[in-house]
């Protein structure tokens, strides 16, 4: 049991619709895993009630950390070296 105790702690639940997830409590091997309001899957941010306002402003916090270098170095470059700058640092 030590597998399921070493993925427990990671383990969330979120529960649809809001309004019926007050009073849920899951266990797992005596741990009780944490509710969340919103959470990562696939990458996106998916919350309790279906909006995107978390996973908006996480994309636009990141892509705001390298605007400026994005905007320096947009003529030195070629287009494809930009690309994969992007893709490596922004595009998670």
């Amino acid at each position: 049991m030590v597998y399921c105790k070493s993925i427990a702690h990671k383990t969330n639940i979120m529960v649809f619709p809001k309004n019926k997830a007050n009073d849920i409590s899951v266990k797992l091997n005596e741990i009780t895993i944490t509710k969340v309001e919103h959470c990562r899957y696939l990458g996106i941010f998916l919350d309790e009630i279906f909006t995107w306002s978390h996973h908006i402003d996480t994309v636009y916090s990141k892509l705001m950390k390298y605007v400026g270098i994005f905007y320096k170095i947009r003529n030195k470059l070629p287009l494809s070296v930009l690309r994969n700058i992007y893709f490596a640092f922004v595009y998670d």
